[in-house]
């Protein structure tokens, strides 16, 4: 039997005909239930359904999430084919006339990277402006969530599904009250003072191997900090659909999340954005954002409607080579040389040694070392008396700092991060 046309049936056989009894099979728009089989969902009951064709669907996890290149199936189609382990019994209903049947909302399915996230543009300073909210800004991952009829996916900027890796995190759709809906916020973990624990986080959405997701999740919880909606039961609500205004999306977003301790909503307050930013600051956070309280969410769209402003200024540079480590950072490396593209070529921005743990020089070594070259990638090289090598700049990183000299080096740079787009 071919899966070409075999189509998801979710939803489909949960609907009651007129006259329908307990053991009938039900019929919809060209589907027939076939069987039920016991389950631990919340229906207590997986269902098989058949097309008009005589093709099979299953709303079961493992009919519906097939892995690449892999025919779609499941124990529960491959037994009704087989004539075996049906639940239900009695005999098809005639199908009722079209005009009688009853109009049923159709659930948009889940599609990881239906949606963009919005980016937003640098302030130098914080302002007052009562056409605008401010934000907390969060040391974070950016993360859309997905939620459709029960099932929950949270996607990264690069359009990867990192869902599994957050299993304290999947319940969001007993959080929220609608069918489906898609969400942006930020996936933040915090320590014991409540601050922001980026590197806690960073190793959670790297883990792959089931026991260390459970142990992470288990150690450092993340929480889910929700900032806007970008769909309501199949609604756009974005600047390509209703063009529903930030203000009203946050309203709503407001009627439909109960937050608890791993789905919150971000902290905003309209006006005032000198001392809201100052307030951040004093509490460790990395700083705030101002948002137009009429604009609209352009997907994928680096848009001046959200600007950031951050304590202290954080970027990202090419890592273009490394310096002998000495002390305790013998044997591994002691700054990383930072260059940045220019129109006149890759520009030397100075050198970062501090903000590494002994496990991340470990680690960015390992990175570094089959990039290693013995030519400059600077057109003018640059004076590094302790050079041990230079690197092809193929590596990114974050790296926090206070101001950039007159002859374009870093002052006071911190690593932060390996850019890497989730």
């Amino acid at each position: 039997m071919s899966s070409d046309n075999w189509v998801v049936g979710r939803g489909l056989p949960h609907l009651k005909m007129p006259g329908q009894k307990g053991n009938e099979y039900m019929t919809y728009e060209g589907y027939r239930e076939v069987a039920r089989f016991p389950s631990g969902s919340a229906a207590g009951k997986f269902y098989v359904v058949k097309e008009g064709q005589g093709d099979l669907s299953c709303d079961c996890p493992a009919w519906r999430f097939k892995k690449p290149n892999q025919e779609r199936s499941c124990k529960h189609t491959e037994a009704v084919a087989k004539g075996v382990g049906i639940v239900s019994v009695g005999h098809p209903q005639t199908p009722p006339d079209p005009s009688a049947r009853p109009q049923v909302e159709v659930k948009p399915q889940v599609v990881a990277g239906r949606f963009e996230p919005m980016l937003a543009e640098k302030a130098d300073e914080p302002f007052d402006d009562p056409t605008h909210l401010w934000e907390v800004k969060f040391d974070g991952a950016r993360f859309l969530a997905y939620v459709d009829n029960g099932r929950v996916q949270y996607i990264g900027r690069a359009g990867n599904d990192h869902t599994d890796g957050f299993p304290e995190l999947h319940n969001l759709a007993q959080q929220v009250h609608a069918n489906s809906l898609v969400l942006d916020g930020e996936m933040i973990v915090e320590d014991e003072r409540h601050l922001n624990n980026f590197p806690a986080l960073q190793s959670r959405v790297h883990r792959m191997n089931a026991l260390a997701i459970k142990v992470a999740a288990s150690a450092f919880p993340a929480t889910y900090m929700a900032f806007d909606l970008l769909m309501l039961n199949g609604i756009d609500l974005t600047a390509r659909g209703k063009g529903l205004s930030l203000e009203n999306r946050k309203m709503v977003l407001e009627q439909l999340l109960t937050q608890s301790d791993r789905f919150k909503m971000v902290e905003h307050q309209v006006g005032n954005g000198v001392q809201f930013f100052q307030d951040c600051i004093a509490r460790g956070l990395e700083g705030s954002m101002a948002k137009d309280r009429n604009g609209l969410y352009h997907p994928g769209k680096r848009h001046p409607a959200w600007l950031k402003v951050k304590g202290v200024q954080e970027d990202t540079f090419l890592v273009c080579g490394y310096t002998f480590g000495e002390g305790w950072r013998t044997g591994l490396f002691g700054a990383l040389l930072l260059g940045r593209e220019t129109s006149l070529g890759l520009a030397h921005c100075g050198s970062v040694g501090s903000g590494f743990t002994v496990q991340g020089l470990q680690e960015m070594r390992t990175i570094l070392e089959p990039l290693e070259t013995d030519e400059c990638p600077f057109p003018v090289t640059p004076q590094e008396p302790k050079l041990m090598s230079y690197l092809r700049p193929a590596v990114k990183v974050d790296v926090r700092y206070h101001e950039v000299t007159p002859d374009g080096k870093l002052r006071f740079p911190v690593f932060m991060r390996v850019r890497e787009e989730v």
